[in-house]
């Protein structure tokens, strides 16, 4: 599961749309994405993402409780890294040099 943590007030039109796509892809693809906005669901961030935000920017996205990216939401690209990875490994399955986990 991908998590997004973030501020949607910060956002113009085509970035929540560029960002809306790349959710709608992931989704397709069997992944499922959570997100939740700072001024809507505050509840939402628990204190390990609050203590993260004083040394991070929002968005903040973990996938599967494990923070993957920071200050700037997925592109096209990273979302399809985690496609690959998700076709190839299972969904929690993350790939580097070092192997599959």
């Amino acid at each position: 599961m991908l998590t997004i943590y973030e501020d949607v007030s910060q956002l113009s039109d085509s970035d929540r749309f560029t960002i809306a796509m790349t959710i709608s892809r992931l989704e397709q693809n069997q992944i499922k994405v959570e997100h939740f906005d700072i001024h809507e669901q505050p509840d939402a961030f628990s204190p390990a993402i609050r203590t993260l935000m004083e040394t991070e920017s929002l968005p903040i996205t973990l996938l599967d409780g494990e923070v993957v990216k920071t200050g700037s939401y997925l592109t096209a690209e990273d979302a399809g890294e985690l496609l690959i990875v998700n076709q190839l490994n299972g969904i929690g399955k993350r790939c580097s040099s070092d192997g599959c986990k």
